[in-house]
């Protein structure tokens, strides 16, 4: 009878356990854990983003090279990855228009890369957008697969999650600036991002 209590209490702490061990997240098309994700299910990914988002554009993008004047309030900004546009619309876009313009980017005071509907299908692609917002004080990077984010430009930051970042390995933040980091939820290759500081540029106006 004891013999049979045990076990019985043995199986009720065992489910007891799991049920409060959270689960990993797994792959919406190999049913794998994400830091097992196959290659085939990455690109099934991105074009599943494609066709919903737009191509990033990544060859010749008039981002890489555009300076912002933030003299020049009326200044619409173009955005190299079409879904972190969509998210910074949702929220900063106060004259409805589609567009983002310098004034509306100086507002930014929080920007979150988590599309509402389909957080996890959502990835970005890459975060050099994230230079148009220098007064962001929270940020939540959304889900990717990019290795390094740069954040030299984002001055007042003060929170930052990077949960969703499976790949990342280098954090850049601008010097004097010690925000609160959410690490990533799976380290890639059980390695912590590395930090490193850099002067912010220069800029016109704020």
């Amino acid at each position: 009878m004891k013999k049979a209590l045990s076990t019985v209490l043995g199986c009720f702490m065992a489910v007891l356990t799991y049920a409060q061990t959270p689960a990993e997240p797994v792959c919406i098309y190999c049913g794998e854990p994400i830091t097992r994700h196959k290659p085939d299910c990455i690109q099934a990914d991105t074009q599943l983003l494609d066709s919903i988002f737009g191509k990033p554009d990544t060859k010749g993008c008039m981002a890489d090279s555009f300076v912002v004047d933030y003299t020049n309030k009326e200044q619409i900004l173009p955005f190299k990855d079409p879904k972190v546009k969509a998210c910074a619309l949702q929220k900063w876009d106060t004259d409805q228009d589609g567009e983002l313009t310098v004034d509306e980017a100086l507002r930014a005071t929080e920007l979150s890369l988590l599309y509402p509907h389909r957080r996890n299908l959502f990835a970005i692609s890459a975060y050099d957008d994230l230079r148009f917002f220098p007064n962001l004080q929270r940020l939540h990077a959304g889900h990717s697969w990019v290795p390094v984010i740069d954040l030299c430009h984002c001055t007042s930051l003060k929170e930052l999650d990077l949960s969703k970042c499976h790949a990342l390995t280098t954090i850049i933040l601008s010097e004097g600036c010690y925000p609160h980091i959410i690490q990533p939820d799976h380290l890639w290759k059980g390695e912590t991002p590395k930090i490193k500081w850099m002067k912010p540029p220069m800029m016109h106006c704020k």
